[in-house]
């Protein structure tokens, strides 16, 4: 008997997600997640993606000499393996059965907490598709000293934070946590940037701080979540460390991407400057990500000179300020995820998302949606995702510095 009651829980909780729903609910808001290409079938352990960075140098008007100096081109393989980010809801069994003789308040029930636990996936998602790995939301402005809240370095990124998430610090992305253990968010001021935290803030957070959701900090390890742009465009020139099993220093841009530092410059003469130096690369830039913030500049700098154009995915869509580049219209999005006073100048056909099945995905293989809780009077809804970004050509693709 009890069995059957989890089959018909979980058979009504798959009927909320038709494909159509899911797609609206993954890419809803967050117009680089929506764009990027994307393959469903990262099988296996790992995956190469091949790049050739430097051609044969065996060339010379004279002819003993282009023989004398022939030699293979040169080429890498970025051995992608796959991040993983997870979402977990909880219903009580007692709210089930006082649903029970109504339909609708049993799927209304369901349809709250797994589509919410399915959006903090989606957010997490799309977040990632513009870090490295690394899982930062933010900065601390200043030193909180033993406070209970503090003050968010850039105040757009109050967006990556909600009341009750847990959260740690660190003193830089990848470095070790600092001591304190875990926060709880209490309160969020999205207005002036300052979040509360449940207890008093450990004396040694500094200015500048790191902060990340429990869980998801590297802490001196490996990275957990998908890698997305700032992995495969960094904001600063790549070294000899690898990334994916690439070394990268031997051409930092066409392993690692262009840099363009326009801050100094108004928001059209910045365009141009960075549309010159993908040009002068061989780039043909089709996409370009901003923060709503700096989206607005863009609207500003342009007035009534403004060019937009309306893109669907599906059944959502966005509107997109259009610019002429060196080879042809350029797309600008405003998309929250993208950190402020940052760009990303994309040749959007480089990039795809490989994910192991659907990205996010309701774990199920078991045949169940929902299992029953072995310790609690409730049901437990898990939610996964298994994937990474690829880039192929890494050096078409820029990291801008705006101004601030």
């Amino acid at each position: 008997m009890s069995a059957s009651s989890v089959v018909n829980v979980a058979y009504i909780l798959k009927t909320l997600w038709p494909q159509e729903r899911l797609e609206s609910e993954t890419y809803d808001d967050n117009p680089l997640l929506a764009l990027i290409p994307k393959s469903e079938e990262f099988y296996g352990e790992n995956m190469y993606i091949a790049l050739r960075y430097t051609d044969v140098v065996g060339r010379s008007a004279t002819f003993s000499v282009a023989q004398a100096n022939k030699n293979p081109h040169k080429g890498v393989r970025f051995l992608l393996t796959r991040g993983r980010d997870f979402a977990i809801f909880g219903i009580e069994h007692e709210l089930i059965l006082a649903a029970k003789k109504d339909k609708g308040a049993l799927v209304r029930s369901l349809n709250t907490e797994s589509s919410s636990a399915h959006n903090v996936l989606t957010n997490s998602l799309a977040l990632a598709m513009f870090g490295d790995g690394a899982g930062v939301r933010g900065q601390l402005l200043a030193d909180p000293a033993t406070a209970s809240s503090f003050t968010l370095k850039k105040i757009e990124e109050v967006v990556n934070f909600e009341v009750d998430q847990k959260i740690v610090f660190a003193a830089t992305r990848l470095g070790a946590l600092r001591a304190g253990g875990t926060r709880t968010i209490s309160a969020v001021d999205r207005d002036t940037g300052v979040i509360t935290v449940s207890a008093a803030l450990d004396a040694a957070l500094d200015a500048n701080d790191f902060i990340f959701c429990e869980g998801d900090a590297a802490a001196g390890g490996s990275t957990k979540l998908p890698v997305g742009l700032l992995g495969w465009v960094p904001a600063s020139a790549p070294d000899s460390t690898a990334f994916f099993g690439v070394d990268r220093s031997p051409d930092p841009v066409r392993l690692g991407g262009l840099r363009v530092d326009v801050s100094t410059l108004n928001p059209e003469e910045g365009l141009a400057t960075m549309l010159s130096r993908a040009d002068r690369e061989g780039a043909r830039l089709s996409h370009i990500m901003r923060n709503p913030v700096d989206y607005k500049n863009i609207q500003v700098a342009l007035g009534s000179k403004i060019e937009t154009e309306y893109t669907s995915v599906g059944t959502i869509g966005f509107t997109a300020i259009k610019v002429l580049g060196p080879k042809g219209a350029v797309k600008i999005y405003s998309d929250k995820s993208c950190p402020p006073a940052v760009g990303f100048s994309l040749t959007m056909k480089s990039l795809k998302f490989h994910s192991l099945g659907k990205a996010p995905m309701t774990i199920e293989a078991d045949g169940n949606s929902i299992l029953r809780d072995a310790t609690a009077d409730s049901f437990e809804g898990r939610m996964a995702l298994y994937g990474n970004m690829a880039c192929d050509a890494p050096g078409h693709n820029v990291y801008e510095v705006l101004p601030s």
